[in-house]
């Protein structure tokens, strides 16, 4: 669309409007900027995106950015070797805190995740990968070294909504009452992964997604053999590979 065409469809106060909605400068930025889409193969993703927002906010009261803050200065104050003062680390705790609570509660709303299975049927080699919305992602998991009954060590690829590989281990040790199982987590962090690490450790954020994922594993495991999770009860890999 050229200048006059905007003009005449009075699109800046369309886009104004929008913004005023807005609860933080980074969504009223990006409500300033939004252009009309001339593919209308784009359009109709838009349309169902907003449709799917609309559905959330008027079926839970709690998705919300209330607590979130643009944090691109501080990272860059922090990425020149700032100090950031002790209000700044609240802006950045606050921030974590509800993206933290929003991801996980997105992450468990896409009832269209896919999962698929390559490779070898068990045991090094054996993939199995995953594909939802832009908060579950895409990725992959590939068995790279397995010492039965001791030790399983996965690559753990994340492809989208950002990329990141890690290495993870399962050790299992055998005792009395079962098996006590640690998982691990290895991998190279970026400059904003290593800002965050500086307010909140990994621990932390991402310690009740292993949880969860060990629940979900030894619930399968007190199950049996060929017993397939119900619809209400994922398969541990939506967990260990999706969160």
């Amino acid at each position: 669309m050229d200048a006059r065409t905007f003009r005449v469809l009075v699109f800046d106060k369309i886009r104004e409007r929008l913004a005023e909605h807005t609860s933080f400068s980074l969504g009223r930025e990006r409500a300033l900027a939004l252009l009309p889409a001339d593919d209308i193969r784009q359009a109709v993703v838009w349309q169902a995106e907003t449709r799917e927002a609309r559905r959330l906010l008027d079926e839970k009261s709690d998705v919300h950015l209330g607590g979130v803050h643009d944090l691109r200065p501080l990272v860059e104050q922090a990425s020149i070797g700032s100090t950031l003062t002790p209000m700044d680390l609240l802006t950045v705790r606050s921030t974590l805190v509800r993206a933290r609570t929003l991801s996980r509660m997105l992450g468990r709303l896409d009832p269209a995740m896919t999962h698929r299975y390559e490779g070898a049927e068990s045991g090094v080699g054996a993939i199995t990968g995953w594909s939802g919305n832009r908060k579950a992602g895409e990725g992959r998991m590939e068995i790279i070294e397995a010492a039965a009954p001791l030790s399983v060590t996965v690559d753990l690829q994340f492809l989208k909504p950002w990329k990141a590989q890690n290495t993870t281990t399962f050790t299992l040790t055998p005792d009395a009452e079962g098996t006590d199982i640690v998982w691990s987590m290895t991998g190279p962090l970026n400059l904003v992964m290593k800002v965050m690490g500086i307010f909140k450790s990994m621990d932390k954020m991402i310690g009740p997604d292993f949880e969860e994922g060990l629940a979900n594993l030894k619930a399968v495991a007190e199950r049996g053999p060929g017993v397939v999770p119900s619809a209400e009860e994922p398969a541990p890999s939506a967990n260990l590979g999706g969160s």
